[in-house]
């Protein structure tokens, strides 16, 4: 008897989490051993259910894929780390790339295209597709970390920056991350430093230009 693909499967949305579930269940290789819909429920779930492949998003409650994928690498190598999102901007998957995610899947994938992805992420050790590759190539192109500086940022810096792009406030990004407000207001006092803005309005309009946002408002802390 073959053994099932284990997969953990991690959704904020309660019936998006319910409807993957049940379609993963649905094939024949793979079995879900395990939900969560944030971080904490999501570090306990892997440790107890030791999966094949880890379907995340990335920014579930408690803490980003980026900082996620340090941690789920350190505490089950063998697992594969992949993101089921429908956010696919290019400069988030670099980041993600780099943080150790091996697959990347849009949820306009239809359900043989899902089921084929999550068959080569196992077999083959990673899956990004053509029009992703070829944008992530893109946005990095001519840039050098020794330059950038977004390279100086830790995983938790970069993080709240992403979250700034997506006007997040101060009160947000700590209910988000379960920081205190202080706390966030000293990481975006490092942030302003290593990426050479004056205050919180600059980061943001920063971090929109690179992740390619619209302008928008942008909250006060």
């Amino acid at each position: 008897m073959t053994t099932s693909i284990r997969v953990f499967l991690a959704k904020s949305e309660k019936l998006v989490l319910d409807g993957i579930e049940r379609l993963i269940d649905g094939y024949p290789e793979f079995s879900v051993v395990g939900t969560a819909q944030d971080w904490a429920a999501m570090a306990r779930g892997i440790q107890a259910d030791t999966p094949d492949i880890v379907i995340t998003e990335f920014q579930l409650p408690g803490m980003t894929v980026i900082e996620a994928s340090t941690v789920i690498r350190r505490e089950l190598p063998g697992a594969k780390i992949v993101i089921l999102d429908a956010n696919q901007q290019p400069l988030y998957v670099w980041e993600a790339i780099r943080a150790g995610v091996c697959g990347f899947l849009s949820m306009q994938m239809d359900t043989q295209e899902l089921r084929r992805a999550l068959l080569s992420v196992h077999r083959d050790g990673a899956m990004l597709t053509p029009s992703i590759a070829n944008r992530v190539l893109k946005a990095v192109a001519g840039g050098s970390d020794a330059t950038d500086p977004l390279s100086t940022l830790t995983d938790r810096e970069r993080s709240i920056l992403y979250l700034l792009a997506d006007d997040y406030d101060t009160r947000s990004i700590a209910v988000f991350l379960h920081l205190s407000p202080k706390t966030v207001r000293n990481y975006l006092s490092r942030i302003y430093i290593k990426i050479r803005v004056r205050d919180r309005f600059h980061a943001a309009l920063y971090a929109k230009r690179i992740l390619d946002r619209p302008g928008g408002a942008v909250a006060e802390p």
